[in-house]
């Protein structure tokens, strides 16, 4: 029961105990999606190309723009995200960070350049939490008659909250300028609605990078695109850091159940009172979101810890077809799993309509770029993820 959360829809198959109105359940269902289906056509938010071999997505959340320098312990991001453009802009900057496959081993000899970078996807978190004000007023202490300041000017600077947003302009004004196509989905702290699903930053507040509509897209949260004929699906992490709060499993094995603690299960449900209680612990990120992807449903918490909007007759957060790309973004660390599961056959022939087909989804869990410094890289062609981390100055020179 630790592995299920309140808003999912399950089946159950089960026996009644007589002249108890108790049902055992012996089996639990799951929602099965349809099939994935390579698709060239455009899907929102912006439009899909065929793309080489060797082409990459990368994945990219957390910048927290505006954010006071040694806030929440680490240093100001400005200086990781200028080695990010430089190595977009094709400078050879291998020295300064360092290459992992997806499992985490280190591969500096096969670095992918930045040209071979076809869509740039922020997952969230580009704008940081704006620092509280010194007066109690919204607009100032307009009794105060003393000249500004140097200091008084800096202050306002850092008591400014256009601040973050400014900055986040002005840094996808930069990634528009490189040439690669850039999808920005909004966060908590970002200027729009805080129900999900969350609208697109308007156009006005990015002045800078709203003059290349062609390269920048402002999407969603959730987000949905199909690039390559991949389907990409993702979320800045909000739904899945929440129902984490639900989910637990066993802390001292992976969700392996043996007959024998099938009968230990059995003989809890019968009132068996001597059996030891199981030490349970919260699951991961990656477990959070494959649990959503078996639910078949991004936001199951919602609206009852996550605030969603009322929708009647229909439901846009259910998963309607399996992505072959499925991420979350703001993770503490980098986790990436292939997920296999079975779906419907969709678009098909007659004879294939409704069959059950095998579907392989990559999950990414996509780590904070202010705290870990770490972008995924993410190949069109074969799903195989790679980690770039941007290493601090004073990392180098240790």
């Amino acid at each position: 029961i630790n592995s299920l959360a309140t808003g999912v829809v399950v089946a159950v198959t089960g026996k009644v105990r007589p002249n108890t109105g108790i049902m055992d359940v012996q089996t639990v269902h799951f929602p099965t999606v349809v099939s994935q289906e390579r698709d060239s056509g455009p899907d929102q938010p912006m439009e899909s190309e065929e793309t080489d071999d060797d082409a990459y997505i990368m994945l990219l959340s957390g910048l927290h723009c505006g954010a006071v320098e040694g806030e929440n312990g680490h240093i100001s991001t400005s200086l990781r995200r200028e080695m990010l453009l430089d190595y977009l802009s094709g400078m050879d900057i291998s020295s300064l960070f360092a290459c992992q496959n997806g499992e985490g081993q280190l591969q500096n000899n096969i670095i992918p350049q930045g040209s071979k970078i076809c869509r740039i996807i922020v997952a969230g978190g580009g704008c940081a939490k704006t620092t509280s004000f010194t007066t109690t007023s919204p607009f100032g202490d307009w009794s105060s008659k003393k000249p500004k300041s140097s200091s008084s000017s800096s202050t306002n600077l850092t008591d400014d909250s256009t601040l973050p947003i400014r900055e986040l302009d002005l840094f996808l004004a930069q990634l528009c300028a490189a040439g690669i196509p850039t999808d920005y989905l909004p966060s908590v702290h970002d200027p729009t609605n805080i129900n999900w699903p969350q609208k697109p930053l308007h156009s006005c507040l990015l002045p800078h990078s709203g003059t290349y509509p062609n390269m920048l897209a402002t999407s969603t949260n959730p987000y949905k695109s199909t690039i390559g004929g991949n389907i990409v699906l993702g979320s800045d992490g909000a739904n899945i850091a929440d129902i984490r709060q639900y989910l637990a499993r066993n802390s001292d094995d992976n969700n392996n159940h043996t007959q024998e603690e099938n009968d230990d299960e059995e003989k809890e449900m019968d009132g068996d009172s001597s059996m030891p209680s199981k030490s349970l612990t919260t699951v991961t990120m990656l477990e959070a979101l494959t649990s959503t992807l078996k639910f078949s449903h991004i936001a199951p918490t919602g609206p009852d810890s996550l605030p969603t909007f009322p929708f009647h007759g229909f439901d846009p957060f259910v998963i309607d077809q399996a992505p072959h790309l499925y991420f979350c973004g703001n993770c503490d660390s980098y986790e990436t799993s292939i997920m296999e599961h079975e779906s419907i056959g969709g678009r098909a022939s007659e004879d294939t309509l409704g069959a059950t087909k095998k579907s392989r989804t990559r999950l990414v869990c996509v780590p904070s770029f202010a705290d870990a410094g770490e972008v995924v890289l993410v190949n069109v062609k074969t799903l195989d993820c790679q980690v770039l981390q941007f290493q601090e100055i004073c990392d180098l020179r240790e």
